[in-house]
């Protein structure tokens, strides 16, 4: 998905200093974390730790996915974010508001988006199933899947089934060794690389 932007359809560029960090090597993300911090898409800490275990923000995830489809450059032209707990001087400001504005993630009552929530899973497939269909990638989506093969797809909230199934489609998201798909489950920094990758 995400390696190709919304506007032009071309490719992010890597970057000429290939990203490595120190606490990813053998992690069963590593590939697609490599990738995507090449792109300048994902990023580590100062001590070049990727920290693949923490768990990812609701700002985190809407600014990863801004890069990732090349929307960071539209801006420009958006009105200020009309979140109260999203201010301008916020590193996280730009991609919150143009993912918002393209309909990727959306906010709660009272205009509170609520940036330093940590993401659950299910919330990342909705999203994600949104970046599918605004980069009209959804043609690479196989033959129709069943909630039902999953031990705990009642715990998927309705609201969010049609998405989850979008990915399934897509295989973008396989579900575990042993039949969870684990949708109330906070998103771990890796489970994002994986993710967000094609």
């Amino acid at each position: 998905m995400i390696i190709h932007t919304v506007s032009t359809g071309t490719v992010v560029p890597v970057l000429n200093n290939p990203v490595t960090f120190s606490d990813t090597n053998g992690h069963w993300a590593e590939k697609a974390i490599s990738n995507l911090a090449n792109h300048g898409i994902l990023f580590g800490d100062e001590l070049r730790n990727f920290n693949v275990s923490k768990y990812v923000s609701r700002a985190e995830f809407a600014s990863i996915i801004a890069r990732g489809l090349g929307l960071t450059s539209a801006t420009s032209g958006l009105p200020p974010s009309s979140f109260t707990d999203v201010s301008q001087d916020k590193w996280h400001e730009s991609g919150i508001r143009v993912a918002n504005s393209y309909g990727l993630i959306q906010g709660f009552t009272d205009q509170i988006f609520n940036p330093e929530q940590f993401l659950i899973r299910e919330h990342a497939f909705v999203i994600i199933a949104r970046a599918l269909n605004i980069s009209q990638l959804t043609a690479l989506a196989s033959d129709s899947v069943s909630l039902q093969q999953y031990v705990d797809y009642n715990n998927i909230s309705d609201w969010a089934k049609d998405s989850v199934i979008n990915v399934l489609q897509a295989n973008i998201v396989e579900g575990d060794s042993t039949k969870h798909i684990q949708p109330r489950q906070l998103l771990t920094r890796g489970e994002c690389a994986q993710l967000i990758t094609l």
